[in-house]
Order: structure tokens, then C-alpha cells, then sequence
């Protein structure tokens, strides 16, 4: 016998001995450290609370957490592979959801008057912003917001001129008079009096003067690793469906104690803020009808080239083991 066939030969016999003894080939363990994008501001509240109140480390999971000004921003991350969740918006979703292979395991959070549009004293209605410069993030469900009230006084895109800017840049910009207005989100507008000190700056809109309705932010993972880690996958959902029990249940003092300081806000900000920003960890038809408003948007404005059908996308069976209410609120 030559010296490979004793090789295979000893291995066989290996094999054979483990299996004899009780010990078939072990499974592939899943993943030791999870790492999540989230947004740095309440539409990924339900991470922030497991964090800070250690619920990932009660469940014994190694959860590695980093925040970005927006979830576009920490969608490229995430596509970049340094993330195993990404925690975005509708039209980041929708961006996402038609370019990679994923699988959108819950909502997180939502809100109705979010999304603001900011401006000079100049500006009193969309009429006023015809050939004008505003500030968006031009991949944030803040470009929605600006086209449906362009449209409420007869403009588009086409009639003004659009800059990408993250949101601190947007701030900047609208105060030296780079540009007329921005399409940006809360707590910007309650911050006009710190940001804007001795200027005229005003909320024009938001979600609800438009008619654009609610947003949620996604909870998103990737097919393959969903596949390779359903059971660290199900420990994280369920993690994050204690921490939105624990927000429904906290008094505002509790709310405000453990979160004002993460978010870095004062106390009275922080009332008048967080409170617009519902936790709902929910995968039903109404959540496949609200993202499929903005895909359709996305589509017509050619931010996305294929269509995404999103019941197809929710992972199901995850947020269902955890608690099958989930699938119907």
C-alpha cells in the first residue's frame, strides 16, 4: 500500500470510529461576532436600547455595533462585507434589495413627520425653489419627501438644482446660503435655534404635509448568512423584540436616562424628539404595500432598474419563531 492509499485508508478508518462512537462530523458553528450597521438616531432604537441596556450580552451574543449619520450610509458598508446586518430606510431597502442577495428580517421603527424640508426666510412654498440649489442625501427617503412636494407646486427635479450632502454638510450649506433649502430628517428642525443662531431658517414640510405617509426602517441580513446562522439570526431578532417591549413599557424618564446621552441630545430635545419614532418589529402585507410606494418611485426615477418583490424578501420564518403576532400586527 502506497502512502496516499494508507493516508485515505487511516482516515476512513477515523471516520468510521466517530461515527461507531456517537460522534458524526460536526455541524458548521455559526458565527462568533455579529456585526450590525445601524443609523446613528432613533429609527434604529431597539439596537441602541439592547446595547446600552446589554441585552446582546444577556442572550449571549457578541454584537459589535457602528452608527452612521444615515442608513444609505451604512447600507455601503454594508455591501462592502463589513457588516452581517444593516438597519436602512425605505429607499435605501429598495436600492439594496434590488442589487444584492438579502433577505429583510424585520422593521425596526417608524415615523409620519420625520422627514423635514428646511429652509431660508426667501422660501414660502415649492414655487419659490424653481432653478434654486438644495441640499439631500440624494439615496435617503428624504429625496421622496422633495419630489412629492416639488410636485405639489408643479416642479421636479428638473426645475431646480440638486447637491449630495450628508446631512452636517446640508447644515452648513443652508447656513452660509449655498443653497435655498434641504430635504434632511428631525432632529434638524428642532435644532434650528443651535444650528441657525440669529437666522430666519424654517420647517417648509414634512411627511405628513405631502401625503407621503409612514417609513420604517428595515432590518436586513444577507441570504447567505441568514442561511449559515439561522439560530444567531433568531437570538439577535428576539434581542431586539425585548428591547421594543422595554420602549413601549419605560416611562419618559427612563427613556430619557438611558437614550438622551447616546444620542447625544438634551433632555427637553430629547422629549420632543424621540417620541415621534414608533418601535414595531412587523413583517405583514401593510410593510410590503408602504415599501412597495417608494420602490415604485425608485423604479420612475431610475435610482433602481428591476422591480423587488419584497414579500418575497421577508424572512418569515425568522421573526415567526420569535413570535408569530409579528407576521399580522
Amino acid at each position: 500500500m502506497n502512502a496516499r492509499r494508507r493516508f485515505l485508508g487511516y482516515g476512513l478508518v477515523a471516520l468510521m470510529a466517530a461515527v461507531l462512537a456517537g460522534g458524526a462530523p460536526t455541524a458548521r458553528a455559526e458565527v462568533d461576532t455579529v456585526r450590525i450597521n445601524s443609523a446613528a438616531f432613533p429609527i434604529s432604537a431597539p439596537i441602541h436600547v439592547a446595547l446600552l441596556l446589554k441585552l446582546f450580552d444577556k442572550a449571549e451574543l457578541n454584537v459589535k455595533v457602528q452608527d452612521f449619520p444615515s442608513g444609505a450610509e451604512a447600507m455601503e458598508g454594508f455591501r462592502a462585507g463589513r457588516a452581517d446586518f444593516v438597519v436602512t430606510a425605505f429607499l435605501p431597502t429598495s436600492i439594496l434589495a434590488s442589487r444584492a442577495d438579502v433577505r429583510i428580517v424585520s422593521t425596526l421603527a417608524g415615523a409620519e413627520k420625520a422627514l423635514i424640508i428646511m429652509s431660508g426666510p426667501d422660501i414660502d412654498g415649492p414655487a419659490d425653489l424653481k432653478g434654486r440649489k438644495i441640499g439631500l442625501l440624494t439615496r435617503s427617503d428624504s429625496a421622496f419627501l422633495l419630489d412629492r412636494y416639488l410636485r405639489s407646486g408643479g416642479l421636479t427635479f428638473g426645475d431646480v438644482e440638486l447637491l449630495n450632502l450628508t446631512p452636517s454638510d446640508q447644515m452648513a450649506a443652508l447656513k452660509n446660503g449655498d443653497v435655498a433649502a434641504v430635504a434632511v430628517w428631525q432632529p434638524f428642525g428642532l435644532l434650528r435655534d443651535r444650528l441657525f443662531p440669529g437666522q430666519d431658517i424654517k420647517v417648509l414640510a414634512d411627511q405628513s404635509t405631502v401625503g407621503m405617509g409612514r417609513i420604517w426602517s428595515s432590518f436586513i441580513a444577507g441570504t447567505k448568512f441568514i442561511e449559515e446562522n439561522p439560530e444567531t439570526t433568531r437570538k439577535v431578532v428576539a434581542v431586539l423584540q425585548e428591547a421594543k417591549e422595554w420602549i413601549d413599557n419605560a416611562s419618559e424618564a427612563e427613556q430619557t436616562e438611558l437614550l438622551a446621552g447616546y444620542y447625544r441630545l438634551k433632555e427637553p430635545l430629547f422629549k420632543a424628539y424621540f417620541p415621534m419614532w414608533k418601535p414595531r418589529l412587523n413583517l405583514t402585507d401593510e410593510v410590503a404595500g408602504e415599501m412597495s410606494t417608494m420602490m415604485n418611485w425608485a423604479l420612475k426615477q431610475g435610482i433602481i432598474e428591476k422591480s423587488v418583490d419584497f414579500k418575497a424578501l421577508f424572512a418569515t420564518d425568522i421573526l415567526g419563531s420569535v413570535d408569530p403576532s409579528l407576521l399580522s400586527e
